[in-house]
């Protein structure tokens, strides 16, 4: 309220804040209206106890309780305007849907300071804002704590006069609870059955009048509930808000607060803030809260039209708002954090796009003819901000492409690692002779290594990334193979030069051999001897062990071995060929002197068998 009580005066950054965190989430605000100076506070306050903690929250007899809604002893109104809580407690309903709870405390009723348009202006406000209005009195309703309530009797009327289809009610507002304290009456039992009674007993009457002030309380809320409250104790009703501890309520006034909280907090008796019986979300009810305050703003009461009006252009706005929410919260439960075909995603935009047309559509039935320009307006807003959101969608999605064709391309550099890695393996470090055998392996381990890392992310991409996978393997065995076959060359040069140390050291037998004939060597025997040591040598070298190419080269050199045989025998023929002539010659020599001998008469006896033996 104004600081002169003419009119209310919306803190608009504050509720914005209050209600950023809950924006797109259903709401349930639960106020207290009554008199001034009955305890509303005070019974907010132990709601906040049991949101926080349930039925533990007196569990500690020691500790004070809450004084968030400010209470004290005395006769002066303690709160000024509306207040509500800063922050949501979240709970859940019977649909196991999130509900964001608030409370809502209101100024003292019939202050001397506020005349009754003025506190029934509080009252609207009150009830225009509230899922469930709580009306707090003492002892008993009695039948002036229902004037008040008739003042919006013209409003329900014209509201109930409204075509509607909504399935849920036809009400203006919703729940309406009466909260008796301090109730004392012996007859009816201080519980909910007892409750329940009262309610019922008195809402019967047999006076014309009174009749219909109740029949217009029952169409102006969807329902009308009681609750009874003994005294709290003397102790809570001498002392103010922030001396009370819990130790000082009495046991029973205890039980009743525990049972309270169950009927307004308890999953199958929460309700959520609805308009028009769609449910309206935490910026629905900021909408709410700013419409109100400008038809409030001078302290007047409203026309009824006024408030269809505002009731009407909210419902509108946050009914889009919720569309644009189903689309997004839709849209986010297929898509979830993956990324999605492009043709698939176009495909879910169109599908919960033309849903949404169809909800809105729905709104077109309900409305006067007046109100068809701003639906239409919202209307295209709406299809305005669906488009966005969709290309943000695609961006986003090309986005999530982008990672994980990055963490795709990462697994294939590791798979080309690791592929050339099993190819080392198995080559040992040395020369790999047969590739194929060993490739075709390693890339069967490799391509379902690969597969295995890709496994969480979308196999279109994983399949479009195939030839680099492809490629990246054909490049790293390119890599082995260039090092491989400078290894054959390597080990081709260590065989040839084993070779051609063989073949020298078999040049240098045979040459030794054939020049001695005289030895009595036979050339056969002298060239098997010759090629069997170099064969040997050949074979017992380390050199290429295990290689075929070792054996190709074990070919070559008996070929180069066989070559020269020819030659080698020619080379033979001619050495014994000139020892024989020599022999003769000197053999000759030596008969000549033999035959001088004999002419002098001093040839020795033995010299016929020298010469004999010479020749043999």
């Amino acid at each position: 309220m104004s600081e002169n009580g003419k009119g209310f005066r919306l803190k608009l950054d504050i509720v914005q804040e209050i209600f950023q965190s809950v924006e797109n989430l259903p709401v349930a605000i639960i106020s207290v209206s009554g008199a001034l100076r009955e305890g509303k506070s005070f019974i907010l306050n132990l709601l906040f106890h049991y949101l926080l903690q349930q039925k533990k929250w007196h569990s500690n007899k020691n500790r004070k309780t809450y004084n968030v809604f400010k209470s004290r002893n005395g006769t002066e109104s303690e709160t000024i305007g509306i207040n509500i809580t800063d922050k949501p407690i979240m709970l859940r309903d019977e649909n196991d849907e999130k509900v964001a709870v608030f409370l809502m405390d209101t100024e003292g009723l019939f202050d001397k300071q506020r005349d009754a348009k003025e506190c029934s202006t509080v009252f609207a406000m009150s009830c225009l804002l509230s899922s469930l209005q709580i009306y707090n009195v003492l002892r008993q309703i009695q039948e002036s704590n229902l004037q008040h309530l008739q003042i919006f009797s013209n409003y329900a009327m014209a509201t109930a006069g409204k075509k509607r289809k909504s399935a849920s009610t036809s009400a203006p507002f919703q729940a309406l609870m009466f909260l008796v304290r301090d109730w004392t009456h012996r007859n009816i039992a201080c519980n909910t059955k007892g409750a329940e009674e009262y309610l019922g007993k008195f809402l019967e009457t047999d006076k014309a009048e009174n009749k219909a002030v109740r029949q217009q309380i029952r169409s102006s809320f969807s329902k009308v509930r009681c609750h009874l409250l003994p005294r709290p104790g003397d102790e809570v009703e001498i002392k103010d808000g922030d001396e009370i501890f819990v130790s000082d309520i009495a046991d029973k006034f205890v039980k009743g607060v525990d049972n309270l909280g169950e009927q307004l907090f308890a999953e199958e008796n929460l309700t959520a803030k609805k308009l028009n019986g769609i449910t309206v979300t935490g910026q629905g009810f900021v909408d709410l809260a700013v419409a109100y305050a400008a038809i409030l703003h001078d302290g007047k009461m409203p026309k009824a039209e006024s408030i269809l009006k505002a009731n009407r252009q909210v419902f509108v706005l946050d009914r889009t708002r919720q569309i644009e929410f189903e689309y997004h919260d839709s849209m986010k439960e297929k898509v979830a954090e993956k990324y999605i075909n492009p043709s698939k995603l176009e495909e879910l935009h169109k599908e919960y796009l033309q849903r949404a047309l169809q909800q809105h559509n729905e709104m077109v039935k309900d409305s006067e003819p007046d109100e068809k320009e701003r639906i239409e307006t919202s209307r295209q807003q709406m299809l305005i901000q669906l488009q966005i959101a969709f290309q943000a969608m695609q961006h986003d999605n090309d986005a999530k492409k982008k990672i994980q064709k990055t963490a795709i391309n990462r697994c294939i550099s590791a798979a080309g690692k690791l592929y050339k890695a099993q190819l080392k393996k198995a080559a040992h470090g040395l020369y790999l002779e047969e590739v194929s055998g060993p490739s075709k392996h390693a890339q069967q381990q490799i391509l379902e290594a690969f597969y295995n890392c890709t496994r969480e992310y979308d196999q279109e991409i994983v399949q479009e990334c195939i030839p680099a996978f492809n490629r990246t393997i054909m490049e790293r065995e390119k890599e082995f193979l260039k090092k491989n076959a400078q290894k054959g060359e390597n080990l081709e040069r260590s065989l040839k030069g084993l070779v051609s140390d063989t073949v020298e050291k078999y040049a240098k037998m045979m040459d030794q051999g054939v020049e001695k004939p005289g030895q009595g060597v036979a050339f056969k025997k002298l060239k098997e001897q010759a090629f069997a040591e170099s064969v040997l040598k050949f074979e017992q070298s380390d050199v290429g062990k295990g290689y075929k190419c070792r054996q190709t080269e074990l070919q070559n050199l008996k070929v180069k071995l066989r070559e020269n045989d020819n030659k080698y025998w020619e080379r033979f023929c001619m050495y014994q060929n000139t020892e024989l002539l020599n022999a003769v010659k000197e053999a000759e020599k030596l008969y000549k002197n033999y035959v001088t001998q004999l002419k002098r008469g001093s040839a020795a006896p033995c010299t016929y068998c020298e010469l004999v033996l010479f020749y043999s």
